[in-house]
């Protein structure tokens, strides 16, 4: 038995959480006496909308999901989003209510990784952006750096391309 409570997917239809509610506020009013037959424009906001996309499930405890659900009601298919808690955003291929396949993961802190994804890690090849520009291309082993793979620091203008081992600088490689 685990502590963890099952995932829950709840349809776009019914109330979300009260963490997501909106404030309910009535529309503004035009002031009295103005019209469009005095002269004064009345003042309209455009109207924000607080819809979320078709097909957009809530999963419980782990954000909004747009895309498309197996049989069994988990995360499945190609082009699907999913707008985590924390702010994370991934967009790619779901099987089985993983991330598996090619995708795109935009992190909070401002890094991107685009690559290729098993079981809900980053595994195959895949590129890490990092907020200071810096970059890594190459191999990846249950969401680690492993393999061969060219490492550039941005600010330094340096770059090295080798081997990597448990995300670290390993084995033989050339720096420039």
């Amino acid at each position: 038995p685990s502590d963890t409570p099952p995932k829950v997917d709840v349809p776009i239809t019914t109330r979300l959480p009260k963490e997501l509610k909106l404030p309910a506020s009535p529309p503004k009013q035009s002031p009295k006496g103005s019209n469009a037959f005095d002269g004064a424009k009345p003042r309209r906001k455009a109207k924000k909308s607080h819809r979320l996309p078709a097909g957009s499930h809530i999963i419980d405890g782990e954000g909004v999901y747009v895309g498309s659900l197996n049989s069994e009601g988990k995360r499945e298919g190609a082009n699907c989003k999913h707008m985590f808690p924390n702010g994370d955003v991934y967009k790619g291929e779901w099987q089985s209510d993983e991330r598996h396949g090619t995708g795109r993961m935009k992190y909070r802190t401002g890094a991107i990784f685009e690559g290729c994804w098993v079981h809900d890690v980053r595994h195959g090849y895949g590129r890490l952006t990092y907020p200071n520009g810096d970059e890594y291309n190459g191999a990846w082993e249950d969401d680690t750096k492993q393999g061969i793979g060219r490492f550039i620091w941005a600010e330094q203008g340096a770059e090295y391309e080798g081997q990597f081992h448990g995300g670290m600088i390993h084995g033989h490689g050339k720096c420039a």
